[in-house]
């Protein structure tokens, strides 16, 4: 499968039904492309609507050693998306990973996804400005 953003940030998450859910709920609600490789998993591709944005590649593994990594949540905070397997350190959650091309693109996702997008970002919007 080609790409027209060769760009991509491949992230690892169990190969359950309840994280698949997880992962297309939370990026439909922000607005952004979901999209399977085939009709089955192992890759889905999470873009967001702005171009020369990076793609999120997600690999549903059934590896045990791999998906011992990830811990249950029963937490709802800050958002419904939270409740599941996750990464239980800081540095290994998804939201770290996007590249936006510019300020004026960070900030038209910050809009389309509004509050939860907010709620689910550990570095607020301008506390960093690497240029």
């Amino acid at each position: 499968m080609g790409f027209s953003n060769a760009l991509m940030v491949e992230l690892m998450v169990p190969r359950t039904p309840e994280v698949a859910q997880r992962l297309h709920g939370f990026f439909e609600a922000l607005g952004w492309k979901v999209r399977p490789d085939t009709d089955e998993p192992p890759f889905v591709y999470v873009q967001p609507p702005i171009e020369r944005a990076s793609t999120l590649s997600y690999w549903h593994t059934e590896n045990p050693r791999k998906i011992a990594c990830f811990e249950d949540n029963n937490s709802t905070t800050p958002s419904i998306y939270s409740r599941g397997l996750r990464l239980p350190k800081l540095n290994d959650l998804v939201e770290i990973c996007l590249i936006a091309p510019n300020d004026e693109a960070v900030n038209n996702l910050w809009k389309l996804g509004a509050a939860l997008l907010e709620a689910h970002a550990h570095t607020p919007k301008n506390s960093c400005r690497c240029r």
